[in-house]
């Protein structure tokens, strides 16, 4: 059981962006269709397999610096998200690599506010359009809208799609 992030550290490019307080996460929310009709008592809703509804992320800063306004620039960012999880459980407690990849673009600066003694608490809001997700190393999720990949757990939902879509 993953108890808690230890810390967790954000690359671009090698480079590290020193305090950044908080990483909201993109959700995977697949896309649904509403079935009604004769046969059906009433309506439910069908997962479309593999289609992924739009997803975003925020980042929220302590401050801005010049490393921070850099992901501002209006254009993709493919970011490198690593923490160290704690878990504890009955043989002890021991540390996981997780680790990110997200492609993101800046739909929102927030600048946060100036007071004395007290951090900007900046943000910035950004659509996803790729996620990997690693941990100890292995991907166990990747979603790439633009590729038709939507992996989970080592099984591709969308390789039939690209194979009926000649892909």
């Amino acid at each position: 059981m993953n108890d808690t992030t230890i810390n967790f550290n954000i690359y671009e490019d090698a480079v590290e962006f020193y305090g950044s307080a908080k990483v909201k996460l993109p959700d995977i929310s697949f896309m649904t269709n509403t079935v009604t009709g004769a046969g059906i008592a009433g309506e439910y809703e069908s997962v479309i397999v593999g289609m992924v509804s739009a997803m975003g992320m925020t980042i929220d800063f302590r401050s801005i610096t010049k490393k921070v306004v850099k992901l501002y620039e209006p254009r993709k960012h493919t970011l490198d998200i690593r923490a160290a999880q704690q878990s504890d459980d009955s043989s002890g407690i021991s540390v996981t690599k997780e680790k990110y990849v997200v492609v993101a673009t800046p739909k929102k600066m927030g600048l946060g506010s100036l007071a004395p003694a007290s951090p900007a608490e900046a943000s910035g809001d950004f659509s996803v359009s790729y996620l990997a997700k690693y941990i100890d190393g292995v991907k166990v999720v990747e979603i790439d809208q633009l590729n038709y990949i939507c992996m989970i757990n080592g099984t591709d939902y969308l390789a039939d799609v690209r194979t009926a879509l000649g892909k």
